[in-house]
C-alpha cells in the first residue's frame, strides 16, 4: 500500500520513456520495475501497460548503457516470470503474456551483448517467458532464431551463468516440434 500511495507507479511510464529522461533515471527505473516484479505479481497491472513494455524493449538496445540493457532484461524477465506463473490464476495475465511476445526479439539480440551479465539476464528472461509458452511465443521464438542463438552461447560463452540460463530457456521449450526442428537444423 505504501508504494501505491506514494504515486511512484504512475510515474514509471514517464521515467522510463526515451522522451527526456536521463540515462541514469532510465537505468534506475528499469531496475525498479525488475525489483517490483521479483517476488510478487502485485504490481503487474500497474506496470504491465503496453507503453512500459515497449520502453523496456527500447532500453534493451540502449547503446550508451550496459546497465540499462542489463536492468531492462532483468525487468522483462521478472514480468515474464510473474505473468507466466500467474496465468492460471488470472485471465488478465493471459493478456500480458501476449504482450510479452514483443520482447522476444530484443531479448534475443541481447544474447550477443558485449556485457555477459546482460546476456545472462536476457537468457533468463527468455526462459521465464517460455516457461509456459503459447503458440504465439513459440512462433516468435522460431522466427527470431532464438534456438540458434541460445545454442551458440552454450557452445561459446565462458560464463557459467550465461550457459546455465541458456540451458534453462531451451529446457522449457525443447519438447515442441518447431523447437526440435530448429535444434536439429542448428546442429546441421
Amino acid at each position: 500500500p505504501r508504494i501505491e500511495g506514494a504515486g511512484v507507479l504512475a510515474l514509471i511510464p514517464a521515467l522510463i520513456s526515451s522522451d527526456g529522461a536521463s540515462v541514469a533515471v532510465r537505468e534506475k527505473t528499469c531496475n525498479l520495475i525488475g525489483n517490483l516484479c521479483k517476488h510478487s505479481d502485485r504490481f503487474l497491472a500497474a506496470i504491465g501497460r503496453e507503453s512500459v513494455l515497449r520502453s523496456l524493449c527500447e532500453c534493451t538496445a540502449n547503446a550508451q548503457s550496459a546497465n540499462m540493457r542489463r536492468f531492462a532484461c532483468y525487468a522483462i524477465g521478472n514480468i515474464a516470470y510473474q505473468t507466466t506463473r500467474g496465468r492460471a490464476r488470472s485471465p488478465s495475465h493471459s493478456h500480458s503474456a501476449i504482450e510479452l511476445t514483443r520482447c522476444i526479439e530484443p531479448l534475443a539480440r541481447r544474447l550477443s551483448d558485449r556485457d555477459f551479465k546482460t546476456q545472462e539476464n536476457a537468457a533468463g528472461a527468455i526462459g521465464n517467458l517460455v516457461s509456459s509458452p503459447s503458440a504465439a511465443v513459440i512462433a516468435e521464438f522460431t522466427k527470431h532464431g532464438v534456438v540458434r542463438l541460445l545454442l551458440r552461447q552454450i557452445r561459446q560463452s565462458g560464463h557459467l551463468c550465461v550457459v546455465r540460463n541458456c540451458l534453462y530457456s531451451l529446457s522449457n521449450v525443447c519438447h515442441f516440434g518447431a523447437i526440435k526442428a530448429a535444434m536439429a537444423e542448428a546442429e546441421g
